[in-house]
C-alpha cells in the first residue's frame, strides 16, 4: 500500500508530493489542475515501470502515430515529449515517482541512443541496417522492482517506438498489479473482472460490508442467464 507520493518532473509536477495515503483516498480539484496525472503516476509507479503500462500512458491521451508498417512490422510510435515537464524533451529529460520513503521508486530518463547499452543494440537490430529508421534517443526505464533497465527507441521528435511482435516482453509484463479505469474507456466486461479479481483478492469479507450476501461477483451475457435459470437472486 502506498503511504506516500512523490512526483518530480512528470507533466505539470516540477516537485509535488501527497503524504498519509490510506487505503482509499479522493483527489478533488479544478479541470485541469493534474488530477489525471496523479493517477497516471500512481498506475506507473506501482507496476514498477512496466512498458505496457508506458504505452498506455502514450494511447489513453492520444492516437497512435505514424505506423512504420514494413519498415518495422507491428511497431507503432506515441509522442511522450509532453510527458515531461515543460512539454518539452532533450537528453536527460527525465520524471521521477517515489513512495513510502524512498522504498519503491521508477525513474524515466532520456538518454543518446549512442549511449545505450550493447544489449540494447543488439535487441534492435533484427531489422535490415537499410530498412531501420533513424533513432536519436533512448527512454531509458529504471525502477525498485527491476533488475535491469528497460530501454525503447526514440525519434527525434520525441516519439516513443513499440515493438509489438516483442512476445517475450509482452509475456515477461503481462501481470499488472494496478489498472487506471476511466469514464471515458469503461467497458462492462474489463470492469466485471476487476471487480472480480479485486473481490477474489480482498483481505476484507464480503459479509463484513453487505451481511446478507453471501458472495458478490459480476456476471455477463449468459451466465446472467443461467443464473437466472438457477433461480439466483440477481440484483
Amino acid at each position: 500500500m502506498l503511504k506516500s507520493l512523490e512526483i518530480r518532473g512528470y507533466r505539470g509536477f516540477s516537485s509535488y508530493r501527497m503524504s498519509d495515503l490510506a487505503r482509499v483516498n479522493l483527489v478533488v480539484g479544478k479541470n485541469n489542475c493534474g488530477k489525471t496525472s496523479v493517477l497516471e503516476a500512481i498506475e506507473v509507479l506501482v507496476s514498477g515501470g512496466n512498458p505496457m503500462v508506458i504505452n498506455r500512458l502514450g494511447t489513453r491521451r492520444q492516437k497512435a502515430g505514424s505506423q512504420y508498417g514494413s519498415r518495422i512490422p507491428g511497431s507503432w510510435a506515441l509522442d511522450f515529449s509532453h510527458v515531461f515537464h515543460g512539454h518539452s524533451f532533450d537528453v536527460g529529460s527525465s520524471f521521477h515517482l517515489g513512495s513510502n520513503d524512498g522504498t519503491r521508486w521508477v525513474t524515466v530518463e532520456v538518454v543518446a541512443f549512442d549511449e545505450a547499452d550493447e544489449e540494447f543494440h543488439l535487441q534492435n537490430s533484427e531489422q535490415e541496417e537499410d530498412n531501420a529508421p533513424d533513432f536519436a534517443f533512448v527512454l531509458k526505464i529504471d525502477s525498485s522492482v527491476l533488475n535491469e533497465s528497460i530501454t525503447l527507441p526514440m525519434q527525434e521528435d520525441g516519439s516513443v517506438v513499440f515493438a509489438g511482435h516483442r512476445a517475450a516482453m509482452r509475456d515477461r509484463f503481462s501481470g499488472l498489479p494496478a489498472r487506471f479505469l476511466t469514464v471515458d474507456s469503461f467497458d462492462p466486461a474489463k470492469m466485471g473482472e476487476s471487480w472480480n479479481t479485486a473481490l477474489a483478492n480482498s483481505e476484507v469479507c464480503i459479509q463484513k460490508v453487505a451481511p446478507s450476501l453471501d458472495r458478490a461477483v459480476c456476471l455477463k451475457g449468459e451466465e446472467v442467464k443461467a443464473a437466472i435459470e438457477q433461480d439466483i437472486e440477481v440484483r
